[in-house]
């Protein structure tokens, strides 16, 4: 009975607890063989489905790694198709420091006549580059003429002399100058002259030479470059001039810039003249004063477009 009562009490153990402590009782039970065969039976199915859960996370692991595999072949795929183009030599990008800024600042037109109180402030569009270049472009409408007869009318004078704004020495400098036919008509028909003190030079207008162009705008340009060879005894910077066809009807004075010259070498200057496609030749000049830093400057017709020198013959 007490055996019989300690099986009934076993089996309700075996029963009611866990995989690993029905293997600890697998060791108690082991003389009951088939008992043990019973107690057998449970962990088979859990190790069964523990072995399908391992294989099945190991074949989605292999997937994956498949997977990703495939992924970086073919972005190594992708990256072999980058285009493969030249770098820019670091030479080769623009400068800021050499990059033109535009800037408008103001100069005076003021009486040919001295002692004028009522000069007239016009502004200029000028573009500079470091100290490479500086190109100013000055535009004279009927605004502008308008205020330039009633400053003369006042002050006295036949001719309006425009002051450049100042500046800074450069390798190369251009003036674009402009008398619109609006203006050129409102200076000739008050009886005025028009005159232009640039960096490197001055341009003079005659009144006659404005009623001539009264049926067409004027432009003129003037270009210095200080970086090109100069004629053999040049006594100032050259000065290529573009006057369309307005040649022979207007003036330009140039800079002595050789400073120690004699009264006797100033006499013998000249002004030599290089057409674009022809033979140097001298043009009729004058000696004229120029200004604070150079006191003297020769003053001639232009003949053409081309390129003006002040030389002293050898």
């Amino acid at each position: 009975m007490k055996l019989h009562d300690w099986l009934q009490a076993t089996r309700r153990f075996v029963h009611t607890h866990t995989l690993s402590v029905t293997g600890a009782g697998l060791l108690l039970l082991c003389g009951s063989g088939a008992f043990v065969i019973a107690m057998l039976t449970e962990p088979e199915h859990e190790v069964a489905a523990h072995s399908s859960t391992v294989q099945a996370a190991s074949t989605s692991v292999s997937a994956s790694s498949r997977v990703n595999q495939a992924n970086v072949i073919e972005a190594t795929s992708d990256m072999g198709q980058l285009p493969t183009s030249e770098a820019v030599p670091v030479e080769t990008l623009p400068d800021p420091a050499a990059t033109a800024i535009t800037i408008y600042p103001t100069g005076q037109m003021v009486s040919n006549e001295p002692g004028g109180k009522r000069p007239v402030t016009l502004a200029v569009e000028r573009q500079i580059k470091a100290d490479q270049w500086l190109g100013d472009k000055l535009v004279i409408g009927p605004k502008e003429s308008a205020l330039t007869v009633d400053m003369l009318r006042k002050d006295g004078g036949d001719t309006g002399v425009y002051l450049m704004p100042a500046a800074n020495p450069v390798e190369v400098a251009d003036l674009y100058f402009t008398l619109t036919k609006a203006g050129g008509e409102r200076l000739a028909s008050s009886g005025y002259g028009l005159a232009v003190k640039a960096l490197y030079g001055e341009l003079v207008i005659p009144v006659e030479t404005m009623k001539k162009s009264a049926q067409r705008d004027m432009n003129v340009q003037m270009h210095t470059d200080h970086t090109l060879p100069q004629p053999a005894g040049a006594q100032s910077t050259s000065m290529q001039v573009n006057v369309g066809d307005s040649a022979g009807d207007m003036y330009i004075t140039l800079p002595i810039e050789n400073t120690s010259l004699t009264s006797s070498q100033l006499k013998q200057l000249k002004v030599e003249f290089q057409p674009a496609d022809g033979q140097k030749q001298y043009v009729d000049s004058s000696l004229t004063n120029y200004n604070e830093t150079y006191a003297h400057g020769l003053r001639f017709q232009v003949k053409a477009s081309g390129t003006y020198t002040i030389v002293l013959p050898v």
